[in-house]
């Protein structure tokens, strides 16, 4: 009996001793982890408040960026010209295009001559169609009304269909716009 007791006193103590040896080893790499999470939560801050000033620094050049905005704006709605200022000479006639007729009420009044910046350039405008000719008609009618110049912005359609209604509502222009009939039609399954 004296050795059964003998061999529980050592395990007991064995067992006392790996139970502190442990508890050492936990409490002693919590406080290494507690070093390096203040370590990191002071990164974090200086990260926190370079990010703090990029906004900042952001938010002025937003701020500086809406007032010139704003002094467009009325410099345009005051008539002050502004850069690029147009070249001499380059006027563009919009009385080709002028509808006399009173069945359009929101028609916008405009002079019969209107000085553009980049009046020497041509932006053609084109139009796809197909299948759908009342929209073509009040497009292309709502193109001709406001564009003003038919040499700067001549209008192309291409017609990607053989819908013959279509072909007909184009054709009614004339000499206005430029027609392009696409000969094949694909049908999707």
């Amino acid at each position: 009996m004296a050795g059964h007791r003998r061999r529980l006193i050592i395990g007991g103590l064995l067992l006392f001793l790996l139970w502190n040896v442990a508890t050492y080893m936990v409490f002693s790499r919590q406080a290494e982890q507690g070093s390096t999470q203040i370590e990191s939560s002071q990164s974090l801050n200086e990260r926190l408040n370079r990010l703090q000033e990029q906004m900042k620094d952001q938010m002025n050049i937003n701020e500086q960026l809406i007032k010139d905005i704003i002094q467009q704006k009325e410099a345009i709605l005051k008539g002050k010209k502004l850069v690029p200022a147009p070249p001499a000479n380059k006027n563009v006639d919009l009385a080709a295009h002028e509808d006399t007729s009173k069945s359009r009420p929101f028609k916008l009044e405009v002079a019969n001559k209107v000085t553009y910046p980049y009046s020497s350039y041509v932006i053609p405008v084109l139009m796809i169609a197909c299948n759908r000719p009342s929209a073509i008609q009040r497009s292309l009618t709502n193109l001709l009304d406001t564009r003003p110049s038919p040499t700067q912005f001549p209008i192309i359609v291409s017609q990607d269909c053989g819908h013959q209604p279509t072909a007909e509502a184009i054709q009614r222009f004339g000499d206005k716009v430029t027609h392009i009939k696409v000969g094949f039609c694909f049908i999707w399954m």
